[in-house]
């Protein structure tokens, strides 16, 4: 059972990060933000938050299922 709410939660969250970098190149083709910083500009992805988060979820989300599953 947990095995399977894990494998969810991965695919939940790589379906999520694809549709992310799907906008984010979309709206790299047009300029909404005139005045960004030149991290972000350099790296759209690495300095993104919302991008962070969606490999670092899936992977604590694992983690904490392995532990629940040989501590449970």
């Amino acid at each position: 059972m947990i095995t399977y709410l894990a494998w969810l939660i991965v695919l939940v969250s790589a379906v999520g990060f694809v549709l992310t970098v799907i906008a984010g190149r979309k709206q790299r083709e047009g300029r909404f933000d005139q005045n960004t910083n030149a991290t972000t500009a350099k790296h759209p992805f690495l300095a993104n938050p919302i991008v962070i988060a969606y490999v670092v979820f899936p992977v604590l989300a694992v983690v904490a299922a392995v532990m629940l599953w040989f501590y449970v």
